[in-house]
Parts: structure tokens; sequence; C-alpha cells
């Protein structure tokens, strides 16, 4: 290992290690809704941060969606909807398997919801390889705000200037960078680019 490498790194989860896409669940929602695929997400926003940021239970939003978008299939269809929106980022997966394998810890730091994290965490075995996570959705706040950082740093046990953090959201980002984080910006770019973040 380098040795000025960070030997632990936390990941953001949406568009990094798994890219996700809200319109394959409105476009399957709006057959049994009634309204058009392009206004679903519009209507259910203003509850999405109760949801993933202040612990709204699952349930209590569906009905609160239901009612909103005039749905009128089952909660089982369109949990499974909401679920199956995620296509794996297989560079940055096999960027994180490698640091796994480098004696690198690795951590989760997420804005999420309570349907999203059992889907993913069941279905792709990358997420075996984090050592622990923090989700806003558990902790009833989110980021980009000061706490969650706060929250991360004390149950990863890091030091933050020894840590690289890798998010998609510039926002994100900097509240990173303020919380005392080495930060990467991640756009999609090529992998090494994190490389070279690790041993930089």
């Amino acid at each position: 290992m380098h040795p000025l490498s960070p030997r632990d790194v936390v990941f953001d989860i949406g568009n990094v290690l798994l890219f996700f896409d809200f319109q394959i669940f409105a476009g399957k929602i709006a057959e049994h809704s009634q309204f058009p695929a392009a206004e679903v997400m519009a209507r259910l926003e203003s509850q999405m941060w109760e949801l993933e940021a202040r612990g709204m239970p699952a349930p209590e939003f569906f009905q609160y969606a239901a009612q909103r978008i005039g749905y009128v299939g089952s909660p089982e269809d369109f949990v499974l909807a909401w679920q199956e929106i995620f296509e794996p980022n297989e560079p940055v997966i096999e960027f994180a398997t490698q640091l796994k394998a480098a004696g690198h810890r690795l951590f989760l730091l997420s804005n999420t919801n309570p349907w999203h994290a059992e889907y993913f965490l069941a279905k792709y075995p990358v997420f075996e390889l984090f050592d622990a996570h923090v989700f806003s959705h558990e902790e009833k706040c989110a980021k980009p705000e000061p706490r969650i950082y706060e929250i991360a740093t004390e149950r990863f046990g890091v030091e933050p200037a020894e840590t690289l953090y890798i998010d998609d959201r510039l926002e994100n980002v900097e509240a990173g960078r303020a919380a005392g984080y080495r930060t990467f910006h991640y756009l999609n770019q090529d992998v090494q680019e994190l490389w070279d973040a690790v041993n930089g």
C-alpha cells in the first residue's frame, strides 16, 4: 500500500456504486396511476425528504404516495417498482473490491430509504465488502447536514484527514470536506482517477 494512501475509504452509493433512475419506477407506476410518468416523481418529491432524511415510516409514505398519484395497484407492486431502479457501476465495484483486497477498510455513507437499502444490500454482493454503514433514514438526518458526517466519523472510527470520501453530489462533497475528509467528486470518471485519489 502506498505510504500516503488513506487506509479508510467512505463511499456514497447512488451514482457511485450503483446507478439509479427513478423514471424506471415512474414508468411502471404510471400504468396504475392517474398521472403520466413525467408527473409521478414531481408529485412525490415533497415527501421524499421525509422518507429519506427524517425517518418517515415506509408504510406511511406509501399511503401518501398512493393518494398523491391516484395509485390503484398493490403495495407489493409499488415497492418492487420502487426498488428495481438500479444498475451496478462495475468499474467502481471492481475498484472497491481491489481496495478491500489491499487491506483498506470500506464504509458506506448514503442518503437512502428502507425499501432501497433492503433491496440493494440483499441483491448486490459488493456490499459484503463494507465494514459499516450510515444511512440517512436510520439516522433521521441526511447529507449534506453536518450531523450525519459526525455520526459517520464516530461510527466508523476513522480519522477524516486520513480518509477518502467519494460522492457524486457537489454539496455533499463540500460538506464532507468541511467535516475534515479528503474528498473526491465522482462524476463517472475513469476509475484511474479514483486510484490516483487514494494514492495521492
